[in-house]
């Protein structure tokens, strides 16, 4: 069942590049995330992007999917550098639980004209118990990677991605974690 919904959502996510701003795929042996960013809207004070995401991660047979909105401007007078707020809400079947939480946020991105193309991006979640529901107290996601912009439109990383749920009956376990290879493509 999982594995269907997984396909499925790979195949529309495949099939609608002409609504995304970009499509993002990461992957490692043991995961797979598929992720789509629209831009919103963007003027002089910076920017509003929705994201959409799915995630399947084998070993701990867990789905896990999310529907995001982050605001991004520039930080100051520094060149490429972009901070962000946001939230993301999350719904996932993890270790046969049930995971529904509501995940807010920061995120810093910065892309320094005299890297030649290189980035660092890094992102954090929490989902407090007050907005932790189903069979989940506390969620919490936090990523960073190191990216290479090869193209004006595609952009390769190496990361790392920690995604931990606190159940009712438990302390943090593990939803996914580990490096992760992958590449966006801006449409």
């Amino acid at each position: 069942m999982k594995k269907g919904l997984l396909t499925l959502g790979l195949i529309l996510a495949l099939a609608s590049p002409a609504l995304a701003g970009s499509l993002e795929l990461g992957l490692n042996d043991d995961s797979v995330q598929i992720q789509i960013n629209q831009t919103l809207q963007g003027d002089g004070y910076g920017s509003s992007e929705g994201t959409v995401r799915l995630l399947y991660n084998d070993p701990h047979d867990t789905l896990l999917g999310s529907v995001g909105y982050n605001v991004l401007g520039e930080l100051g007078n520094v060149p490429g550098l972009k901070f962000g707020i946001g939230g993301q809400f999350y719904a996932a079947d993890a270790h046969d639980r049930d995971v529904l939480a509501l995940g807010l946020g920061a995120l810093v991105r910065y892309l320094p004209p005299a890297f030649g193309g290189v980035d660092v991006a890094t992102q954090v979640f929490y989902a407090p118990n007050i907005i932790s529901f189903a069979d989940s107290d506390r969620l919490l996601e936090s990523s960073i990677s190191l990216g290479y912009q090869l193209m004006p439109r595609a952009r390769v990383f190496v990361g790392y991605r920690s995604l931990r749920v606190d159940f009712d009956d438990s302390k943090y376990r593990s939803v996914d974690s580990g490096v992760v290879l992958g590449a966006r493509v801006s449409f």
